[in-house]
């Protein structure tokens, strides 16, 4: 692979696999593999991964959860919530995140952490602030112990 690394991925329980943007087949990952733009992860049953990336950002993936990065040309990073629950940890970085999921896109500021769940059966997705400040797309913000759930 010729493409450089955007985050480094390591594991609480368990294992995760990763597909590639461009492949259709899942790879087993093991402790510190490198994350690459527009890869998608999956933590299993019991499985719980961290992904690291250089600007301080952090996603914690709980288990039966899958999500797909993008870090665009700006070095900003743009994570995808397909199903199950991430904890964003953007508290010590300068670089806000913008994170999606069914439709809703709101971004983390920078000094912020926000859990966000997906529910792929039930079509929800819920926000809890636990620092900071996250912005919706129409500007309004939401604040550090205020929660937001969302039904298609």
């Amino acid at each position: 692979m010729h493409e450089e690394p955007v985050a480094e991925i390591t594991f609480k329980y368990k294992t995760a696999q990763r597909k590639f943007l461009d492949r259709t087949v899942w790879d087993r990952l093991r402790q510190h593999s490198p994350v690459y733009n527009g890869d998608t992860i999956h933590t299993a049953a019991l499985s719980e991964a961290t992904i690291w990336f250089p600007d301080g950002n952090v996603m914690d993936l709980a288990e039966n959860t899958m999500a797909q990065i993008f870090v665009n040309q700006d070095k900003s990073l743009l994570a995808d919530l397909i199903d199950g629950e991430a904890y964003i940890d953007a508290s010590t970085s300068e670089n806000a995140v913008v994170l999606s999921s069914k439709g809703v896109e709101v971004t983390v500021d920078s000094g912020s952490s926000v859990t966000a769940k997906s529910d792929k059966t039930e079509n929800t997705v819920s926000l809890s602030v636990n620092s900071g400040n996250v912005t919706m797309n129409d500007g309004k913000v939401i604040s550090k112990g205020e929660s937001l759930a969302i039904e298609n």
